[in-house]
């Protein structure tokens, strides 16, 4: 009997913690999309940060809500990743709007992407709210310049079709969803299977 209580709570920490869970409120759409509308200017104000930052960096996050102890730095507060020459360049990062807009955690990280026009791809900021989970489900926001949804291999939606209040992809791999909230920002989900 001891041994089964055992075994089913370890397998309950071991959700919570592989799917992100302690410690995090999972924020629903309608939260996630209240946070954009709420925070506009300030959302606006990152994107401008944004593009001062190093064509190298591809994350914005803080080390209260996303550990990097694997990589065994030891930074306090905001920081970036990116890849330089194939290695890992992790710096931390003095910027107080970027900050402001991670310190509560509602936005856990800031994905930057630079256009690829060879590959079709545009720049794509992603702020993320609800991180990977038991189900690799991710949702957030992203700024499309064009005011055009964007898929989530950053390449402009053709012909979308139309779900909900917005657009739907579902392939093997993956099932795409996004909407406009208001001009140049969309809301996003996206399920790996």
């Amino acid at each position: 009997m001891l041994k089964r209580i055992f075994i089913f709570f370890t397998a309950i920490i071991c959700l919570f913690i592989f799917g992100g869970c302690i410690g995090r409120p999972r924020l629903t759409k309608e939260q996630i999309i209240q946070f954009v509308m709420d925070n506009e200017e300030l959302m606006n104000k990152a994107l401008t940060e944004i593009s001062f930052l190093d064509d190298y960096i591809f994350l914005v996050a803080n080390t209260r809500f996303r550990s990097i102890d694997p990589l065994g730095l030891d930074i306090e507060g905001l920081y970036t990743s990116g890849t330089i020459d194939s290695r890992n360049a992790t710096k931390s990062l003095d910027n107080p709007i970027l900050y402001e807009l991670l310190k509560d955690g509602s936005v856990r990280s800031i994905g930057i992407r630079r256009a690829e026009p060879d590959l079709g791809r545009v720049d794509k900021i992603t702020f993320n709210f609800n991180g990977r989970g038991v189900w690799d489900r991710y949702q957030g926001v992203y700024f499309s310049k064009n005011n055009v949804p964007i898929l989530h291999d950053r390449t402009i939606w053709e012909n979308p079709k139309p779900y909900r209040n917005g657009w739907v992809m579902n392939t093997e791999r993956v099932s795409y969803y996004t909407e406009r909230i208001m001009e140049n920002w969309f809301y996003f989900e996206r399920v790996v299977r």
